[in-house]
């Protein structure tokens, strides 16, 4: 255990007081780069900074793309309120799946004719004249940059996403993966190859934590970027601060909770003492506290913040309470918190005094915990959640009880503790309990009992802690693939005099992120147009249509026929000479012969599944890289829950794969769906329901069950070590049943990285994850000859991500011998 007494923190004001010095800086910063990072502490008004830039340019629109709907109802709410004091010409529109599923169903009740695509729906809101402010999620940015729409809709939704919005806001920037940053990276190399930022185009990037990635990014790109903290801003081209002390930008800019006559005075008041470069007289630099004093407790307990309880924890919370203190248990998972909340209780905390606020918690509920002097949460609050609706006038958290693997995620939750922004008491030091793995604590033991800034601990962590693990092989060895998406849009829509100029935009992708490939812009865009073409067909074939052949590679044709000879008893029980025949046809032509194929009815019953099937899983291999999450990931069900296992609520929405684990569920019918349900069954009347009946004692190890009639081991084996599709996998429990209903939602195809159990592979994986979020998956494939073999697999981004990170050493892996158990984390 290490002991550590952290000083509190305060934030310059602007002058007049009504505005935090950073606030008024990023206007300015604005001003002079195209691209500004905002890296004030979390809960230090980053968002009311970006605010106050669209003040300049009010009668423009802009876009705020922010990574939870939950984050998105709170910035609309912020933003009309801001607009509507400070007079402002913008129309906010929020924009999620939700929001756009509203917009399809008015459309189809109101009887207009025509098709209404989604993507032509989103079109026509976006091309609607007046300056709009558009706050959407990163998935819908994502799907609009990378042609996820119809081919009808990708020009259109392309150019609103270029040329619309002359300020960019991306809030939360550090929350992103390797991935997810490469997007908007390669978002920021098309505004410059357009000319956007010499137009006037800004992006205004908001984190606690800038990226040195991103940087390195903006500085090969040429971009020139500046940087607002909490002291001044910087040009990070190398000639230091340039805004050192108070500076006032010249125009109206608003102030939260001021009225715009005393945010005229506060600048007025200003101007004329010093000017936008702070070259005159200054003006003294007055203080506010933004954070109290920390008493930080680091613990290593092996049993988590569960073992922290057994220990003294428990009798230290009820102390805390017992004081008047309010305060946060924040833990990794939901299974754990849950466990957390019913120790609690049986410890004798009253269940009014606490609240969970967890995944399946609604907005409503995650909003309404006044007077609950103890939360108990997911990370779900690590993003853009503020507890502000305790109503006190001193710090809003008193304590925090956390655990933590990397030094951004620990910094992240201590900040939660003692907010003083704009409150007026601070009667105690606020204190902090974090559970970090073993080697931190004893890295830390030589600072127990020293006394540090806030500064101070972020540098002692530094050398201590891990940061949040940065995959940036991913966008080496699949950035150009995922580029060439979008370059293929522009380069279809450009003129053969232009078209030379967009294949440069993909050299120099090519350039920045891997310098020594030899793919060229037309072979990738020749697989992704292969993969489109094989999806296209196998929905055909799913209707039950004989679809048409043309646009697939022989090599594919090829492929199956061969997979299928060896899995059809006819075909497979030919003499040899037949056999000589039908592979020289299979070479010869196999066009014809997969179309005679499909053609026999006696074959086609049976082939039909086998070839959608093998059409999904060599698509999903290019296609599954076109997700801005995760390509693969539990669906989530309506869930009843009279005993309150998830949350204090009779009915949620959570992961089906968390519930089949964790306890015994059963499925609910149509008509007691309605009646136990109401209006969450109705709204997603096409998923199944579960009632969840008892906890697991411990939780249940689940196995995909993948049914591969059509092929032996031995051709399955083919799949290991690369990123492969598999389509048909059905989840199984051995604790309980799986009905159909929750089967069905899982038969679509995903990229998978295969494995044999307990190699090399598995090794790699678990040293993989021990520092980020994911899990290898059992899969136990049954083959033609009714024989069964176990593998493990990462499945969706993060097979993609592994791969990439040991693309080099696949081959010597497949080679390796069997390696003793592993040890991890297997699901």
């Amino acid at each position: 255990m290490v002991r550590l007494r952290v000083a509190g923190a305060d934030l310059p004001l602007a002058p007049g007081g009504g505005l935090l010095l950073h606030q008024l800086h990023t206007v300015e910063a604005l001003e002079r780069f195209p691209v500004v990072f905002n890296t004030a502490p979390t809960g230090a008004g980053k968002t009311l900074a970006a605010l106050n830039s669209l003040v300049r340019r009010s009668g423009e629109s802009a876009l705020l793309v922010a990574p939870t709907n939950a984050l998105i109802d709170q910035h609309v709410a912020d933003a009309r309120e801001f607009i509507r004091r400070e007079g402002l010409s913008l129309k906010v529109i929020p924009l999620t799946g939700l929001s756009l599923d509203g917009m399809m169903t008015e459309i189809r009740s109101s009887g207009l004719e025509g098709i209404w695509r989604r993507g032509k729906v989103l079109h026509r809101l976006l091309d609607r004249s007046g300056a709009q402010l558009v706050v959407t999620n990163p998935d819908i940015f994502y799907a609009m940059l990378f042609a996820q729409y119809s081919r009808l809709d990708q020009r259109n939704l392309l150019t609103e996403i270029l040329a619309k919005f002359a300020t960019i806001i991306i809030d939360e920037f550090h929350y992103y993966n390797a991935k997810q940053l490469f997007a908007f990276e390669f978002f920021l190399l098309l505004l410059r190859e357009i000319g956007a930022f010499d137009q006037g185009r800004r992006m205004l990037l908001l984190t606690a934590t800038p990226s040195d990635e991103v940087r390195r990014t903006l500085e090969a790109l040429g971009v020139a970027h500046g940087l607002v903290d909490g002291e001044g801003f910087r040009d990070l081209q190398g000639s230091g601060f340039v805004g050192e002390g108070p500076a006032v930008v010249e125009g109206r800019v608003a102030v939260a909770g001021w009225p715009a006559t005393r945010a005229d005075s506060m600048l007025n008041n200003g101007r004329g003492l010093l000017d936008s470069r702070g070259a005159a007289d200054r003006l003294p630099v007055v203080r506010t506290p933004f954070l109290s004093a920390l008493e930080l407790e680091l613990r290593c307990d092996d049993g988590g913040i569960e073992g922290y309880l057994e220990g003294p924890g428990l009798e230290k919370i009820r102390q805390w309470l017992g004081e008047g203190k309010d305060g946060v248990v924040i833990s990794n998972s939901l299974a754990r918190i849950n466990r957390v909340y019913r120790m609690l209780v049986e410890a004798g905390i009253r269940k009014a005094r606490m609240r969970r606020i967890t995944g399946p918690v609604s907005r409503e509920e995650r909003e309404d915990y006044g007077g609950r002097s103890l939360l108990l949460a997911t990370p779900t609050v690590d993003i853009g959640f503020n507890f502000s609706n305790l109503a006190k006038r001193r710090q809003n958290i008193d304590f925090v009880v956390t655990e933590a693997e990397t030094r951004d995620e620990l910094l992240q939750r201590l900040g939660r503790a003692g907010r003083l922004l704009w409150n007026k008491e601070c009667p105690w030091p606020s204190e902090a309990v974090a559970i970090v793995p073993r080697d931190v604590c004893a890295e830390l033991a030589e600072s127990h009992g020293s006394e540090l800034s806030r500064s101070g601990l972020v540098d002692l962590l530094e050398g201590a802690m891990p940061e949040k693990a940065f995959s940036g092989e991913y966008r080496a060895r699949y950035g150009l693939l995922e580029a060439a998406r979008p370059i293929d849009c522009l380069w279809r829509q450009a003129t053969a005099d232009t078209r030379k100029r967009v294949e440069k935009i993909f050299d120099e992708v090519r350039q920045i992120y891997a310098p020594r490939s030899r793919r060229s812009f037309f072979s990738l865009r020749r697989r992704i147009r292969d993969a489109e073409t094989a999806v296209s067909h196998a929905v055909k074939v799913a209707a039950s249509k004989l679809p048409g052949l043309d646009g697939l590679p022989d090599s594919w044709q090829r492929d199956f026929l061969r997979l299928y000879a060896d899995s059809s008893p006819p075909l497979r029980n030919l003499d040899e000479a037949r056999r000589a025949i039908l592979c020289k046809t299979i070479e010869k032509n196999p066009l014809g012969l997969l179309r005679g194929l499909l053609e026999n009815a006696d074959g086609w019953a049976n082939g039909r599944e086998v070839w959608r099937n093998y059409l999904l899983e060599r698509a999903v291999e290019v296609l599954g890289l076109f997700a801005f999450r995760d390509a693969f990931s539990s669906p989530a069900v309506p869930i009843f829950d009279p005993r309150h296992y998830l949350s204090d609520s009779d009915q949620s929405l959570y992961s089906v794969l968390h519930v089949l684990r964790h306890y015994r569920c059963r499925f609910l019918e149509a008509e007691e769906r309605r009646r136990l349900l109401g209006k969450l069954g109705e709204r997603i009347s096409d998923l199944p329901a579960l009632e969840l009946v008892e906890e697991f004692p411990s939780p249940e190890r689940l196995v995909f069950r993948l049914d591969r009639f059509f092929e032996s081991q031995e051709q399955f084996d083919g799949k290991l070590y690369r990123v492969a599709g598999l389509a048909g996998l059905c989840p199984k429990v051995e604790a309980q049943p799986v009905c159909t209903q929750i089967e069905a939602l899982f038969q679509k195809a995903v990229p998978a990285l295969l494995f044999p159990v307990d190699s090399e592979g598995t090794r790699l994986a678990a040293g993989f994850f021990r520092q980020r979020k994911g899990w290898m998956y059992d899969i136990e494939a049954i083959f033609q000859d009714d024989t069964t073999q176990r593998y493990q697999a990462v499945l969706g981004t993060n097979a993609y991500f592994l791969h990439a990170r040991y693309h080099m050493n696949w081959k010597r892996l497949a080679e390796a011998p069997a390696a003793p158990p592993s040890g991890c984390w297997v699901v």
